[in-house]
């Protein structure tokens, strides 16, 4: 998550010279001792980035990426089981069935 919240502050930074402006005067006054003016935009751009980040998985459907997750995991056991010459598979409420 880091790495993608890197990526998308430093394809951010790229596209405007303002943030590139203010980022270079911040760290200037920041080596001085001088007081900065307006906060660290880098750490608000992670802010920023972070809290989209939190807006977009509060809208993520529990139940359906539960649902989703419950039938890869049969999925699975049923080719394991088909792997290994088992008698029975897993229906999709997740209990194993006989096979003939």
């Amino acid at each position: 998550m880091m790495e993608e919240a890197t990526a998308a502050v430093t394809a951010e930074f790229a596209s405007s010279a303002e943030l590139k402006k203010s980022s270079l005067s911040n760290a200037i006054n920041a080596l001085k001792g001088a007081k900065t003016a307006g906060g660290d935009p880098v750490k608000d751009a992670y802010l920023k980035f972070f809290k989209e980040k939190a807006a977009a998985a509060s809208k993520i459907d529990a139940k359906a990426e539960t649902q989703e997750a419950r039938q890869a995991i049969v999925a699975k056991l049923n080719a394991v089981a088909k792997n290994e010459g088992f008698f029975f598979e897993f229906g999709p409420d997740g209990k194993p069935k006989m096979v003939v």
